[in-house]
């Protein structure tokens, strides 16, 4: 017998308890009263695309009131969003392959590395690969 969490996934971090599917999220202030008059939605936005357009995951850094949201965007591109919790709105968003990183720095802000790309505060740098034959040396 299936419940009504079977497809659901859990995420948590200090401040709050997370859980979703591929087109809903749903937290638990954990600061507040863990009781059903509290679950609270996150108000992002999902695309309407049955094949993609689906939460794919939550990460959560130290700071327990910034999430990344992975969204399964398209078959060659996920989106990033970062959402702040305390006003329930996006921060930034970002158009990443499907081959990507995300990591967080010692301050709690979200790095993503990408193929050719290293992106934070909405800053976008680019990374290049040093071919190390074209440099010579004398012995």
């Amino acid at each position: 017998m299936k419940s009504n969490y079977d497809n659901w996934k859990f995420v948590i971090n200090n401040n709050y308890f997370f859980q979703f599917n591929t087109k809903t999220i749903h937290y638990y202030d954990l600061r507040e009263d863990f009781e059903m008059k509290n679950l609270k939605t996150v108000e992002v936005e999902i695309g309407e695309n049955e094949n993609y357009s689906k939460v794919k995951g939550i990460y959560c850094g130290s700071k327990a009131d910034e999430i990344i949201i992975i969204i399964d965007n398209t078959i060659e591109e996920d989106l990033l969003i970062q959402w702040d919790m305390i006003n329930n709105t996006e921060t930034n968003s970002y158009d990443v392959g499907k081959k990507y990183q995300i990591y967080f720095d010692a301050c709690g802000e979200v790095v993503v590395a990408t193929k050719h790309h290293c992106i934070k505060d909405g800053s976008i740098i680019k990374a290049f690969n040093i071919d190390e034959t074209m440099y010579k040396t004398d012995a």
